[in-house]
């Protein structure tokens, strides 16, 4: 029996996806084994990645439990916790950092962090599915993925974090998230993805997650290599677009950053209002009339007592009366605010990729849509609207498409490769993002009484959207921290 085991420690969210290899030719069905929330009758298929370990360096929790342990009183003051560690590690800087900091300004060394939550990850899923199934040993092997637009030398420290975990080096393998998604894509629409025989074939991957959007050109050869010819990271969002914009209508209503407070002291409430706001992001259609985005009582209560008046009241003297409704539970969003949560970053989506993308490999005709945000059929539609010439492509499940792919990555592996010209255009990224050090400007969706726009404070680029500002504080919004 082999069971191989797939770990995302994406940027924001972590998730894990499994897989039992009899060789008797039965269905081999993936699994995902959900993260308990101790303290809320809930299961959820991704956790964030966030990390508490003790001040002797030891892994106490992970994911949400480790900001619910965080929050509580004494903890912050022996513990240290580290927020967005894989952005740190892989993305932030031109390099793996030998150091991170925790949350209050300590630090750990870098391979000590990855090391222990490598095997939290894979514990996670061992406990699950065992050790022995009809008293015969299981051979496990493990696929880590790693963020597309990972600094140099981040292969390299994830095989030592590994290996410094207990994996010996035959037991795993290392694969970026977009070859990854492209792999699982592969496996669902083979009769319009699959080159036909000595047939390459090109795709753009466009990952939209919460942070940023990551944007890669695939090559897939007739020999079952996935070939990375290009990446490139760009901040399109303006630092958490859509869910920034939501938790910005609140501050024109309470006049604070409210979320930010409340997520510190309500972290339960704070992870349900999230949650619901995400799935009607997945559902919502382009012609829905308003969306319902369920409160809790106590939230609506401290609302009402940090602003001092009716949050309905509250909303009309902001000029918001025309766009969101309170009543009872819930904050109804009427169709096109909702909407327009999304217009400026699908924009920006669509500006990036023609800009630098399709202007340099014009003949790609086929675009896959992977991550979070790629669910939303309104996103979908803007995309679609803009590329009408292309085959637009989105899996099911397209948020888990990274971790699905590297399962099935694991079973057959699939080589990924580097084109020989890839290290030169990244060395010219990396030349142009030192020149620029900014990125893309986004328009609030809002506009408080006066019809005055409420701002990102992102630079505005004179020309082009520009990659990734490699800053160590990209996200100050507190929806960006809990998947």
């Amino acid at each position: 029996m082999q069971v191989v085991i797939a770990i995302k420690l994406g940027t924001n969210y972590s998730t894990n996806a499994y897989m039992k290899i009899s060789g008797y030719g039965e269905d081999q069905k993936m699994f995902t084994v959900p993260f308990r929330q101790q303290t809320v009758s809930q299961l959820s298929i991704t956790t964030p990645t966030v990390a508490l370990f003790t001040d002797r360096g030891e892994l106490e929790a992970y994911g949400f439990e480790a900001e619910l342990k965080h929050a509580a009183p004494g903890k912050s003051e022996n513990h240290m916790l580290f927020r967005e560690f894989i952005w740190n590690l892989f993305s932030a800087n031109d390099t793996v950092p030998e150091n991170l900091e925790s949350h209050d300004g300590r630090s750990m060394k870098s391979i000590d962090i990855l090391s222990s939550v490598l095997t939290f990850m894979v514990d996670h899923v061992k406990r699950e599915t065992g050790e022995m199934i009809d008293q015969e040993p299981i051979h496990f092997k493990h696929v880590f993925t790693l963020p597309t637009c990972s600094c140099t030398g981040a292969r390299t420290f994830m095989t030592q974090a590994a290996e410094k975990a207990g994996f010996p080096l035959d037991t795993f393998t290392i694969v970026e998230e977009a070859a990854a998604a492209l792999r699982v894509c592969l496996q669902q629409s083979p009769e319009d993805l699959v080159p036909e025989e000595s047939q390459e074939r090109m795709f753009l991957m466009v990952e939209c997650e919460d942070d940023n959007v990551h944007i890669s050109i695939l090559n897939r050869n007739s020999e079952n290599a996935i070939e990375i010819k290009y990446e490139r990271n760009a901040e399109v969002w303006a630092s958490c677009q859509i869910q920034k914009d939501f938790v910005e209508m609140f501050t024109l209503i309470t006049g604070e950053s409210f979320l930010s407070y409340f997520f510190e002291k309500y972290p339960i409430e704070y992870l349900e209002l999230l949650e619901d706001l995400k799935k009607k992001i997945k559902i919502t259609s382009p012609d829905t009339s308003r969306v319902a985005i369920k409160m809790s009582a106590l939230l609506l209560e401290k609302m009402k007592k940090k602003s001092g008046k009716d949050i309905q009241k509250a909303a009309k003297q902001t000029g918001l009366a025309d766009k969101v409704e309170f009543k009872m539970d819930k904050c109804f969003i009427f169709s096109e605010t909702f909407k327009s949560l999304f217009t400026d970053a699908g924009k920006n989506i669509v500006d990036f990729v023609e800009n630098s993308t399709i202007a340099k490999y014009p003949d790609i005709n086929h675009v896959v849509l992977v991550g979070e945000f790629a669910q939303s059929r309104i996103l979908q539609d803007i995309i679609r609207s803009a590329f009408p010439s292309k085959r637009i492509h989105i899996p099911q499940d397209a948020n888990m498409a990274a971790v699905k792919g590297a399962l099935l990555m694991g079973q057959t592996d699939v080589k990924v490769v580097r084109s020989q010209d890839f290290q030169r255009e990244r060395t010219q990224i990396l030349s142009d993002t030192n020149a620029l050090g900014e990125v893309a400007q986004s328009p609030r969706a809002f506009r408080g009484a006066s019809g005055t726009t409420t701002e990102s404070k992102i630079k505005k680029s004179p020309t082009k959207p520009t990659p990734v500002n490699r800053s160590e504080k990209r996200n100050q919004s507190r929806l960006c921290v809990i998947q």
